[in-house]
């Protein structure tokens, strides 16, 4: 983890003093409709302005993902919610193009890159553990409000409006929440114990030991 903060850090440095040109690492449709599909990756590993903003959320939460979700959440959400939900993103661009070649001219070729997808996927993984852990409705609830409090706040420190290329985090959230329920739901000793007992907690065994007594 502290090697890949310490590798956004750097490139996002090198990138800001012009060492490394954005354009060798910030996705476009135009460039990955030319098959130039690793920057579905490297623009994910710069940060965008607001730059401050940008890195301690990234970082904060990915601390709390490893916390709550594990290593392997915190690495599938990342890596999955960036690309595909980039791809998903693009997709939208380029079917609203076949219907009008005219449409969203402007986003067809501007450099998209940051941190905020793997910030959604993150954040719909940390949601999905925590609606899994919180049976209370206002525990839930309070989930509900924080992931709508913060996708306020970042859109109010981002400063500018919505344009198509942002149902990308809604992409990434959906697709972070995907790989935590998936992890949970695949965890071998909860599977097991499901079915040998037909329920998580064992209470079918243990209403069998009790009547035998």
């Amino acid at each position: 983890m502290l090697a890949v903060m310490g590798i956004v850090s750097a490139l996002t440095a090198l990138q800001r003093v012009g060492a490394v040109p954005l354009a060798s690492l910030a996705a476009s449709p135009r460039e990955v409709a030319d098959g130039r599909l690793w920057l579905l990756v490297s623009s994910g590993a710069i940060a965008a302005d607001p730059l401050l903003w940008s890195l301690l959320s990234f970082y904060a939460l990915a601390f709390l993902t490893l916390a709550l979700c594990g290593p392997r959440v915190l690495w599938l959400a990342a890596l999955i919610g960036q690309a595909f939900s980039t791809l998903l993103g693009y997709s939208l661009i380029g079917v609203a193009r076949l219907l009008d070649p005219g449409a969203f001219h402007q986003l067809v070729s501007a450099p998209d890159y940051g941190l905020s997808a793997i910030s959604a996927a993150w954040l719909g993984a940390i949601a999905a553990i925590g609606w899994r852990t919180r049976r209370q409705s206002i525990g839930r609830a309070a989930i509900v409000l924080g992931c709508v409090a913060i996708a306020c706040l970042a859109w109010f420190v981002r400063g500018k409006g919505l344009d198509l290329l942002d149902s990308e985090h809604v992409f990434a959230f959906a697709i972070g929440v995907g790989v935590a329920v998936g992890r949970v739901l695949g965890e071998p000793l909860g599977l097991q114990r499901l079915l040998a007992t037909g329920y998580p907690d064992g209470r079918v065994n243990q209403r069998r030991r009790v009547l035998r007594s």
